[in-house]
């Protein structure tokens, strides 16, 4: 583990999705995937489908804490 950032973090127990960062949004019915990186929350986009939403949080993951894992 380098810079504190774990993998093996748990959900939180609201968590609806069980993808961390990755939430509906019931206005514009999509799928939104988000990561928290340096104090910032960044959009990495809204999606019709769940499963495109998880795998732009997992791209997203290996773009911001790649070299940090």
């Amino acid at each position: 583990m380098l810079c504190g950032i774990k993998k093996d973090r748990k959900l939180n127990k609201n968590n609806t999705s069980g993808v961390r960062g990755v939430h509906f949004d019931k206005d514009r019915g999509l799928w939104v995937a988000q990561i928290m990186f340096q104090r910032k929350a960044h959009i990495l986009g809204r999606f019709k489908t769940k499963r495109e939403a998880v795998k732009a949080r997992k791209a997203g993951e290996e773009e911001y804490f790649g070299k940090y894992r």
